[in-house]
């Protein structure tokens, strides 16, 4: 029972340490219950959750940051047109 854990938590810790997650969820995924549904078990639903929402939340700001910057260079592109003009 013992030698088992022990494998499994090393296997977690060698997965976690390759991954370029960040240490909150590491520290998360590391401490989670062993579970014999997978070498996570069900805590890494929470945070595959976490991931996604952060995903739609930084798509939703590269959008809106992209018509910013789009109107922006518009506005910038008119004004040298106005400048040029006699």
């Amino acid at each position: 029972g013992r030698s088992m854990a022990a494998m499994v938590v090393a296997e977690r810790h060698l997965w976690l340490t390759l991954s370029d997650m960040n240490e909150k969820d590491r520290v998360f995924l590391l401490d989670a219950p062993l579970e014999s549904s997978g070498l996570f078990g069900h805590a890494v639903n929470s945070v595959i959750s976490r991931y996604q929402e952060a995903r739609k939340q930084a798509a939703a700001f590269q959008r809106l940051c992209g018509c910013w910057v789009s109107s922006y260079r518009e506005v910038q592109k008119a004004q040298c047109r106005d400048s040029r003009s006699p």
